[in-house]
């Protein structure tokens, strides 16, 4: 494979890797020699491919073959057609290691060998299953199922008779409730005992929610102990955060795909 007068230079080869696919006819991509390949497009190889890894020098392609490699059926990578014939291809595939001293090429008559990319659905991933709180604040007149507030306790700390998160059953005291004491009527042990909580106050759910754009929980997206909100909309990007048994931040949670409706693994630094 010769390359005459092509250059390239190779930071424009990392750049253009990371160019998006855009515009590809649902009918099938365009023949090699049209100018929509002098930009890189990302495509799926319909065949293995082979491909050279060709040295570079002062931003020109040479004819030192420094390795080889194939790419596998369905490998989904990013190709620009360079040289004057038409039939040579930049490669930009993770499989291949890139550098700024070469370029990966293969010699293909035309554009049979790849087809158009779909982005394919992500692996894995959970489904919603958390519950939905039904009403917003704690009533006065009934006893309604509650959670005490998440960081809170009851008691003594090292053996609390109440913890946050935990489900209680609870109604507020309207009568001596005032501005920095809000007292409430809990169930504990089967008998109403009247707690003032101060500032706090129990919640129709069990989970912390951050400017409505995270969740804070011990629980995950799919387990059905996890109570949201009532009004809490789930939007893509939603992040949820789990935190441990004793109420600390974990690294570990999950991100909203509203395409997919699935919450993604990441990692909290």
């Amino acid at each position: 494979m010769k390359f005459k007068n092509v250059i390239l230079s190779a930071g424009s080869a990392v750049l253009l890797s990371a160019t998006l696919a855009l515009n590809i006819n649902a009918s099938g991509l365009p023949n090699n020699k049209s100018k929509y390949w002098n930009q890189a497009r990302m495509v799926t190889t319909n065949k293995v491919v082979n491909a050279q890894q060709m040295q570079l020098k002062k931003g020109m392609i040479t004819n030192k073959k420094l390795s080889s490699s194939k790419l596998k059926k369905n490998s989904d990578l990013y190709v620009r057609r360079v040289g004057n014939n038409n039939k040579e291809w930049l490669l930009f595939s993770n499989s291949l290691k890139q550098n700024k001293t070469s370029v990966w090429v293969t010699k293909q008559n035309d554009t049979k060998w790849m087809k158009k990319y779909v982005q394919k659905a992500p692996k894995g991933g959970l489904v919603s299953n958390f519950s939905r709180a039904k009403f917003d604040t704690i009533p006065s007149d009934n006893f309604v199922n509650a959670f005490f507030p998440v960081g809170s306790y009851l008691g003594d700390k090292d053996k609390p008779i109440l913890k946050g998160g935990q489900a209680i059953s609870v109604k507020k005291d309207d009568s001596d409730s005032k501005d920095g004491n809000n007292f409430y009527y809990i169930m504990v042990k089967g008998e109403s005992t009247k707690v003032n909580m101060g500032s706090g106050q129990p919640t129709p759910y069990n989970v912390i929610n951050v400017q409505d754009k995270m969740i804070v929980s011990q629980n995950t997206p799919e387990d059905s102990q996890a109570v949201l909100p009532m009004n809490f909309e789930i939007k893509d990007g939603t992040l949820w955060r789990i935190m441990d048994s004793n109420n600390k931040l974990t690294k570990n949670g999950y991100s909203y795909s509203s395409k997919y409706q699935k919450w993604f693994p990441v990692t909290f630094k």
